[in-house]
């Protein structure tokens, strides 16, 4: 039973690394423990005495792990909490976050083998009437009638519109994403599951909006803030990304209009 009681404490140093090296933004330590793990097993004196060592500061470490995680984030409830019962965590931006490539993030792939791409499926999907394509082989789309959940207005020229990632690519990266592989990328930026990943909304105000976050821009349409905020913390949960203080605040500002 004391060796095992070793194990334990040397897996909490181990772990308590990792999370020192996540917070400094680099990558799990533990394969850089494996020479000790060699010589320190749970059955030598040597194993014995380190375990002995840092069992102190490996209690007080389990034990703030149990409250805050390693980049020091933690989940919270929303205290007006929408329907759907969501929870994100809450973190800062990593101070050592690597540089955004939007070329990492290949969109408007055509999935299916259709011919009709990520954005023509999306503008299909949401035009009130039937589209009308450009070619024959029914590929690109030209017109239709789209109604912009951000503003209210209603367009008929697809060209006129942009399809716009609800929660921004750039701002998926800020908050978690920088670690995912190409292809968790291009999934994202091509989501399809959930129908307000992706919407088709008027060019000038997809680039208003750029990659900002709730904390800085709003649908100018009020009424929508709430459908806005709840399919943010959603898609955000779904995909384990995390938000800023200041962008939890505004979400909270924007679930007060719920009615």
């Amino acid at each position: 039973m004391k060796n095992w009681d070793n194990v334990i404490t040397f897996a909490a140093f181990v772990r308590a690394v990792n999370c020192c090296a996540y917070a400094a933004g680099v990558s799990p330590a533990a394969p850089l423990l494996q020479p000790f793990l060699v010589v320190l097993t749970p059955r030598s004196s040597t194993f014995s005495r380190v375990a002995l060592l840092i069992r102190p500061w490996c209690l007080a470490v389990a034990v703030s792990l149990l409250l805050v995680g390693c980049d020091g984030s933690r989940s919270l409830v929303a205290p007006t909490e929408p329907t759907n019962g969501a929870l994100l965590t809450i973190a800062a931006i990593p101070a050592s976050l690597p540089v955004y490539n939007r070329d990492e993030w290949r969109q408007w792939i055509d999935a299916d083998g259709d011919c009709q791409d990520t954005r023509a499926e999306v503008l299909i999907e949401e035009s009130l009437i039937p589209v009308v394509f450009r070619d024959p082989r029914r590929c690109a789309v030209d017109s239709g009638q789209w109604t912009n959940p951000y503003t209210g207005s209603t367009n008929t020229q697809a060209s006129d519109l942009d399809v716009d990632h609800l929660v921004p690519l750039a701002n998926a990266h800020r908050s978690g994403a920088w670690r995912w592989s190409l292809a968790d990328k291009e999934r994202f930026a091509n989501g399809l599951s959930d129908p307000e990943h992706l919407i088709a909304v008027e060019s000038s105000v997809n680039r208003s909006k750029g990659d900002q976050g709730p904390e800085s821009w709003r649908p100018p349409k009020r009424a929508y803030w709430c459908t806005y905020a709840r399919a943010w913390i959603r898609i955000k949960r779904a995909w384990h990304l995390t938000a800023t203080p200041e962008e939890w605040g505004a979400l909270e500002g924007m679930l007060a209009t719920c009615g």
